[in-house]
């Protein structure tokens, strides 16, 4: 009945499923030793997937075995992705533009840029893909980056924003944190 529900669009509903399997999500994640931050993305990719297949569930009574299969897959492309990534160390090479560094793009000095591009550099190879052709000065749509970076849509928010949080942590133990950069402008 609940899944019914949720399949009509009730609000409520799918809250309740996803507080009912979250847990089960997770720990489908932590089985498999996914990183807590591509178990958030294997996650949300999960739920998009019930989204768009709820009314076809064959057996909706067997949510949770339809949902740990969903979600053990995600967690299988993630980790294959990972092992590609370690494997292949010319994956610099898939990046869209090329940033010049030398060029200021803000109001900030071009050392001070050049300092936040190094830290960008030290990011996952993920995040600072993602970093780079956001902040390349093309403009582009979500749906233009995923597809351009083989991700799913869903994805680019939320690796932009753990690439984000990650650099902040970064300068900020470095001593950069924005009254600083701010500051040498």
């Amino acid at each position: 009945m609940l899944v019914e529900l949720a399949a009509d669009g009730d609000g409520p509903a799918w809250e309740e499923l996803v507080t009912r399997y979250e847990r089960l999500l997770r720990s489908v994640a932590r089985s498999m030793r996914v990183r807590p931050c591509d178990a958030d993305d294997a996650a949300q990719l999960t739920w998009l997937a019930l989204h768009e297949n709820i009314r076809t569930l064959r057996n909706p009574e067997n949510l949770a075995g339809w949902l740990r299969v969903v979600m053990r897959r995600r967690c299988l492309a993630v980790l294959r992705e990972q092992r590609q990534e370690v494997l292949d160390d010319r994956l610099e090479e898939r990046q869209l533009v090329e940033v010049d560094e030398s060029e200021p793009t803000a109001e900030l000095p071009a050392d001070t840029i050049a300092i936040v591009w190094q830290h960008v550099d030290r990011l996952p190879a993920r995040e600072r893909i993602v970093l780079r052709t956001l902040f390349d000065g093309t403009e582009r749509s979500y749906r233009e980056i995923a597809r351009a970076l083989a991700m799913p849509v869903g994805s680019v928010g939320p690796v932009r924003m753990r690439a984000l949080k990650r650099l902040s942590r970064q300068l900020h133990a470095a001593g950069l944190g924005s009254e600083e950069l701010i500051g040498a402008a």
